[in-house]
């Protein structure tokens, strides 16, 4: 871990079934992290990764920015609100657009792991098991302060790991149906 950086390891399980692994985040003193997690899901499931906050040092007035995924994953939606900010969340789905401003426009310190929004894609019936990136436009999101000035936020991607769908026979039984594996990149 760099000197003043933090680093987390955490699994959990999604209502749906699948689980959600984040490890080895370092932030840097004086900047926070906002996270999308990776998470595990199968052919047919609707996935949330909740974008989460990893530190706490730092104020945020608004953002403007763009999450990019990987097809043939399919983009379900986005909250309406900022937990982590307190404020609205706008999509721009021609643009595929993110953005928020804080009402009276100040900054506010967020609270280590709460969610700055949550997405929510959808696994087709007939995707193949492997990784799906979704990651972060580092080049077009913009994270600013009230007074419009740059945040030091580091942005970290996270992913969709489909696996092969499992289903249980009546005598007990379990089948797994398999597809090709492989690693997908954008």
């Amino acid at each position: 871990t760099p000197q003043g950086g933090s680093t987390t390891t955490a699994t959990a399980t999604t209502p749906q079934g699948g689980s959600v692994t984040t490890t080895a985040i370092s932030i840097p003193t004086d900047t926070i992290g906002w996270v999308i997690p990776t998470v595990t899901a199968v052919p047919g499931q609707t996935v949330t990764m909740n974008v989460y906050v990893k530190g706490s040092s730092v104020g945020v007035a608004g953002m403007e920015g763009i999450i990019n995924w990987t097809s043939p994953i399919g983009f379900s939606g986005i909250s309406d609100r900022s937990e982590a900010y307190d404020a609205d969340v706008v999509y721009n789905p021609e643009e595929n657009i993110i953005a928020f401003g804080r009402n009276p426009g100040l900054n506010k310190i967020a609270e280590d792991g709460s969610y700055v929004f949550t997405l929510t894609y959808t696994v087709p019936e007939d995707c193949e098991s492997g990784i799906y990136p979704v990651s972060w436009d580092s080049a077009k999101t913009y994270i600013s302060d009230e007074n419009g000035n740059k945040v030091p936020v580091v942005l970290i991607d996270g992913a969709i790991i489909v696996t092969p769908k499992t289903t249980t026979q009546q005598d007990g039984s379990t089948t797994t149906v398999a597809t090709t594996s492989s690693v997908v990149s954008t």
